[in-house]
């Protein structure tokens, strides 16, 4: 009996020291599908949007600043072909070599729930769009801003290697040419696999 509660004294301490943990460096990478959509008034008064599913990509890579704490540099996109032209009351489906694109670098923190391996997080940064139609010289927005929100749940495949999903929404705005514009809105939701090394 006092063999059992020896071996149980030892054993337990190194079970705990054994289970994963969130420092150290991270890297994150998120392939996703997804729904986007943008819209402004022009000087006209009439509304334009663009919008349509696609898919997204993103990369996060920083380090836990305190154990399952993590702050990172967040590269991502969203890639939607053929997306729907909406002007008014007229409503038109693109061509498919139509693709709309779109870039997001910013900042961002989460936080990992354990044991159960659950996270939030969020950050900001700068966002822009482009249009990319055939025989027609790219067009590109101007620089504007977003803020990303997002929450997941991963599975540990060995001591650093984990493997889950993620639901992420951004929300941004970019100014148009015009002064007289108020800019095109945008917001994205994707859900997306992760695959983190930390």
């Amino acid at each position: 009996m006092r063999t059992l509660l020896v071996a149980s004294a030892i054993v337990a301490p190194l079970s705990a020291a054994a289970e994963p943990r969130h420092d150290g460096v991270y890297l994150q990478v998120t392939p996703g599908v997804g729904v986007a959509a943008t819209s402004a008034k022009l000087d006209d008064g009439s509304t334009v949007s663009l919008s349509g599913a696609g898919g997204s990509f993103g990369i996060v890579f920083g380090a836990a600043v305190t154990e399952n704490w993590i702050v990172a540099g967040d590269l991502s996109g969203t890639s939607v072909f053929s997306p729907t032209l909406k002007m008014n009351d007229m409503e038109v489906k693109t061509v498919d070599d139509v693709k709309w694109n779109t870039g997001y670098l910013g900042v961002s923190t989460a936080y990992y729930f354990m044991p159960l391996n659950v996270h939030v997080g969020g950050g900001i940064g700068a966002f822009r769009m482009a249009l990319d139609v055939p025989k027609m010289d790219l067009s590109r927005s101007k620089v504007g801003g977003a803020a990303k929100l997002g929450v997941g749940k991963q599975w540990w495949l060995g001591d650093h290697l984990g493997l889950g999903v993620n639901l992420e929404a951004v929300a941004g705005a970019v100014p148009d040419d015009s002064p007289a514009s108020k800019g095109w809105g945008f917001f994205s939701t994707d859900l997306a696999v992760s695959a983190t090394y930390n």
